[in-house]
């Protein structure tokens, strides 16, 4: 772990001595935690030694000016607020933000709203196998992206995480505050602008204050030759609303970890991903939904279509907690395998210690049927433009419950095949 870290992001001086404290503790946690192993729970099914950051180094800063013609090429919203990060890093950040709107880094929030700061990076963010990942991006999280709203916001943000370099790990995160009643819409890429090996361990903790709306969508779109870990984190607060949508159309291997908390009366939280695995990528996917309140609802639907030799592993958890009454949790993984090399696991899970709910969990792995190719092909459709429909169409199904066209179309136009 030393080796990407150095003391001078320890001993800078100028930052408040409890956030180096909390930084100091989670290095020290990252340094104490055990590897990853397959005999954990967590990593049933898994690929633990892919989270190994034995052979990676830290990233270097890249020029900006080297970045310009890749920004203007992976654009994908010309009316969005732009935010550009480049192997960790603020490249650039929208110079005027309508009223009502922060964007900053991370250590500019810590000396700016102090307070604020405290109460949010104070909380627990839970994670679902991933703890010693998650302790060292908290460790480098001072070059973190903070984005606060408390009002609607009507244009859509879009967040550019580049990384660039051979053999080298970046760790983004993103801390977003959404402030009661506000309303928010973003779009984070995750991207590589080269072709070297590389590590995204990305964190993301979303806090939805009372009231509040949130529509977010997080694609991974790393080369074939890189590794990536997402862990996010969502805490709704009373009648708080969230869509949360992933996917996965790059890196070779990629661990997401989405762990939702319904903190509050009546939230209500839609978790959504789509993706096309193909070659031999393997997808690990570990939720929970997680109600603490009466009256709040979740509603999980995860789709993966595979081809080749991809595989995919889908374990999640609805837990209901005593007195949350009155919930509403739903759970679904859907799996279409293209290949008969392809596998697909699924490990849904549902604990209730309350009264009056709606609960539902399932799984369903299934393969593109011959009557299903006989009625394209007799309507004169080649055989392997009929399968590329069908496989749109299953994925589409789920990018269509995402409530915001805007972004809802940009994601379409990465991740369908």
């Amino acid at each position: 772990m030393n080796h990407l870290l150095n003391e001078e992001q320890f001993s800078a001086g100028f930052l408040p001595a409890w956030f180096e404290a909390r930084r100091r503790h989670a290095l020290e946690q990252a340094e104490r935690l055990p590897e990853p192993s397959r005999r954990m729970e967590s990593w049933r099914f898994g690929t633990p030694g892919n989270e190994s950051l034995e052979h990676v180094e830290a990233a270097l800063p890249v020029a900006p000016e080297a970045l310009a013609p890749i920004i203007r090429e992976h654009a994908s919203m010309p009316e969005a607020l732009r935010i550009v990060y480049a192997n960790g890093l603020p490249v650039s950040l929208p110079e005027e933000l309508p009223e009502g709107l922060s964007v900053m880094d991370m250590e500019d929030f810590v000396l700016q709203c102090p307070d604020t700061a405290r109460k949010y990076l104070e909380t627990e963010t839970e994670t679902l196998g991933s703890e010693k990942l998650s302790a060292l991006t908290m460790a480098l999280q001072h070059n973190g992206l903070v984005i606060m709203a408390d009002r609607e916001i009507s244009l859509p943000l879009e967040i550019l995480h580049f990384i660039s370099g051979d053999n080298v790990a970046v760790f983004p995160s993103t801390l977003l505050i959404a402030e009661t009643g506000s309303r928010l819409h973003i779009l984070e890429r995750h991207l590589s602008a080269d072709h070297g090996r590389q590590f995204c361990g990305a964190l993301q903790q979303y806090h939805l204050s009372s009231a509040s709306s949130v529509k977010y969508a997080l694609v991974q779109e790393l080369n074939s030759r890189s590794r990536a870990v997402e862990l996010s984190h969502i805490m709704a607060d009373d009648s708080a609303e969230m869509e949360h949508l992933v996917s996965h159309p790059g890196a070779a291997w990629a661990r997401q970890e989405t762990v939702c908390i319904l903190n509050g009366d009546g939230a209500g939280v839609r978790l959504l991903s789509a993706n096309h695995l193909k070659e031999n990528k393997e997808l690990d996917q570990r939720t929970c939904q997680k109600h603490l309140y009466r009256g709040a609802s979740s509603n999980l639907l995860y789709a993966n279509v595979l081809d080749d030799e991809a595989s995919s592993i889908f374990s999640g958890m609805i837990l209901v907690a005593e007195g949350a009454h009155d919930t509403s949790a739903y759970q679904s993984n859907r799996n279409l395998i293209l290949s008969p090399r392809a596998e697909a696991n699924s490990i849904p899970g549902l604990e209730i210690l309350a009264d009056r709910v709606q609960c539902s969990h399932g799984s369903a792995t299934s393969s593109i049927s011959p009557e299903e190719i006989f009625y394209l092909l007799s309507r004169g459709i080649p055989e392997q433009t009929a399968r590329r429909m069908i496989a749109q169409g299953f994925l589409k199904h789920v990018l269509d419950q995402f409530g915001d066209e805007t972004i809802r179309t940009a994601v379409e136009s990465i991740i369908l095949p």
